[in-house]
């Protein structure tokens, strides 16, 4: 098959024509869709998340009594005061090992050291506080 001068050409003006607005329509549409499809993903996972939070929303509404009753239940944490077992560890630990107490006790900044007689304060105001509560309850208890 013979072929007409000229119909396949190699020159080098058709070379150079750029064909890139085609090829960026096409990467647009990709884009597009895969934003489309990325919504339609996100929306429909936030539609089963909000129906599963129903389900158990409605689960809680039923509990929220009981819990109210729960909560007023003692523990044996309840019993224990923090400050007082504060200020006595802080005691014991000067009167059975001076050097360590000394160590740590200077090497507190001044706001620390702050935070630290407040606590045993604390813990003084709170022993105060109970000795007067069993006084007034008297002997009998």
């Amino acid at each position: 098959y013979p072929l007409a001068d000229g119909a396949y050409s190699d020159d080098e003006d058709e070379e150079n024509v750029e064909w890139g607005g085609e090829d960026t329509a096409w990467a647009e549409e990709a884009d597009e869709e895969e934003d489309a499809e990325g919504k339609d993903e996100s929306s429909a996972y936030l539609d089963f998340l909000n129906e599963e939070a129903q389900k158990f929303g409605n689960l809680d509404d039923e509990s929220d009594d009981e819990l109210g009753e729960e909560s007023l239940l003692e523990t044996p944490l309840d019993k224990v005061e923090p400050y007082g077992l504060f200020r006595d560890a802080l005691m014991k630990l000067q009167t059975e090992q001076p050097q360590l107490y000394t160590s740590l006790t200077n090497s507190l900044s001044p706001e620390e050291r702050t935070v630290v007689e407040s606590a045993v304060a604390q813990a003084d105001v709170i022993a105060r506080k109970q000795a007067e509560e069993a006084a007034a309850v008297g002997p009998s208890a």
